[in-house]
């Protein structure tokens, strides 16, 4: 196994050379998540019962619930309307402001009804719901309410409202039409769904005269499949890719779970400042939520990505979209193989290791590529993260921080021996920091909440070379990483 994933490096060397910057994503227009469905969630059933007890189930009308396509006739797309929406359309994320009052309404209005339609204002709030949520819902003329139910691509979800009349509009967070019903006094409003993409959609209660009643959201099938509240980003390291070819740099992950999850891998420069990689993330991830009209991501940055997340969050301000960052074996407080790369060490030399790091990722030592490396190098110095970038760089209010290490070791008896290309890096790390996953040591990786220490070198973390990650199987610690970012409502 060992010999094999060394002659796969030099393969991964060959795509490398012959890539570049391959696949790296336009910002402006963002590729759909794997996970690509259709855009609108299946509309079961929608009408108006007897009246019932709030929060209780619909009645059993012993009738088979008829599909429906969504009421604005959109394209069955992920990627919803190509002008990110019309008139129908409630404003997306970015330009709500919670509290805002209609700009046409006066105070104290004697006839609200006369406001215009308000299912086009700004909400007055915006509430996320658990599993099984019944909330009282109490609004003044002219206003409307938000709330963000989650659930798992197919899970089939009962909607109901009991009240004073109202307008009741399910949606999918791009803006697709799902369902668009008014109340009648006296009687619940029913609305069965099944959702054809994971993770949160919207249903609006709007309010033209005043509404006072209670709305329940209830999975009643398909709710113990997989899913994250919010779509997961996953973000390359130094040197890294989104794909070469049929090379990702995240070994099948998309493979295997884009079809559960939203998954969405940026691209940014192999070479280039934290600073410079966060600004080209922040215009991806603006490119997906104005599009697909997410509202927040669970980052997941391997390595040097992880540096790249919390600057984004904390330098940039994008704390508002972020709900979580789990880092992956990222050097917080630097790793000496840098400071030994650029002559910070007395004694060590870090020119072999230099090529050893770049001709992995097939850029050959000399030229300018060699330089940008070095540059990039820079900021992963154990003194710039300590003295410079952590002091800058405070964990951003409201977003939860992981962190994830790895721990390799060499020789014989070793069960998940370093992979050969690693071996001087690991050999120098183990001298200077101790255990260390052949780039990055286990101290330097824990940030925020530790999830532990895994068996793995610091390719093998991703999946490389090519899966071959001998007893370290990645693909089910990422589903058990998902698991958890769920069972804590990311």
């Amino acid at each position: 196994m060992r010999m094999w994933r060394a002659k796969s490096a030099a393969l991964l060397l060959l795509l490398a050379g012959c890539g570049g910057d391959a696949g790296k994503a336009d910002p402006h227009t963002p590729g759909s998540p794997d996970s690509a469905g259709e855009a609108g969630t299946q509309l079961a059933e929608s009408g108006v019962d007897g009246a019932s007890p709030a929060g209780e189930g619909p009645r059993d009308s012993g009738e088979a619930d008829q599909p429906a396509a969504p009421t604005d006739g959109s394209a069955s797309e992920v990627d919803g309307p190509e002008d990110g929406g019309g008139d129908d359309i409630i404003s997306p994320p970015d330009v709500i402001q919670p509290d805002a009052a209609p700009a046409d309404a006066t105070p104290g209005d004697s006839n609200p009804a006369e406001c215009k339609d308000p299912f086009l204002r700004r909400p007055a709030l915006e509430v996320d719901l658990e599993k099984k949520a019944s909330v009282a819902v109490k609004l003044p003329p002219c206003s409307q309410a938000h709330y963000y139910p989650a659930e798992a691509k197919g899970a089939s979800v009962n909607i109901l409202w009991n009240g004073s009349p109202a307008r009741v509009v399910v949606q999918q967070l791009d803006g697709t039409i799902i369902a668009d019903r008014n109340s009648t006094p006296d009687e619940t409003l029913r609305i069965n769904m099944m959702a054809t993409r994971p993770g949160e959609f919207r249903v609006a209660v709007i309010s033209t005269e005043g509404v006072d009643g209670s709305l329940s959201v209830n999975c009643v099938d398909g709710c113990s499949n997989s899913y994250t509240r919010h779509p997961v980003v996953l973000v390359h390291g130094f040197s890294g890719f989104e794909n070469i070819g049929p090379v990702d740099y995240f070994w099948k992950l998309k493979d295997e779970f884009g079809g559960v999850y939203d998954i969405f891998t940026p691209q940014q420069d192999a070479f280039n400042s934290i600073q410079e990689r966060a600004k080209q993330l922040r215009e991806q991830l603006e490119g997906y939520r104005k599009r697909l009209g997410y509202r927040k991501f669970n980052l997941i940055g391997h390595s040097m990505g992880g540096l790249d997340c919390r600057a984004l969050a904390s330098q940039l301000n994008y704390a508002t979209y972020i709900s979580s960052i789990s880092t992956y074996a990222t050097p917080h407080q630097g790793t000496k193989v840098a400071d030994a790369v650029l002559g910070l060490i007395p004694g060590e030399t870090g020119k072999d290791i230099l090529g050893t790091m770049l001709n992995l990722f097939g850029v050959a030592l000399g030229g300018s590529r060699e330089q940008d490396a070095k540059a990039a190098l820079s900021q992963l110095t154990t003194k710039y993260l300590r003295e410079t970038f952590n002091p800058a760089t405070p964990d951003a209010p409201g977003v939860k921080y992981f962190s994830i290490t790895g721990k390799t070791c060499a020789g014989l008896g070793c069960p998940h021996d370093v992979i050969r290309v690693l071996r001087p890096t690991y050999e120098l790390l183990k001298r200077l920091e101790g255990d260390n996953d052949g780039l990055v040591s286990v101290t330097s990786s824990e940030w925020g909440e530790s999830l532990g220490v895994h068996q793995a070198d610091h390719m093998a973390e991703v999946g490389h070379l090519f899966g071959a990650t001998g007893p370290y199987k990645h693909l089910a610690w990422f589903q058990n990483h998902f698991f958890i970012l769920r069972s804590r409502g990311h």
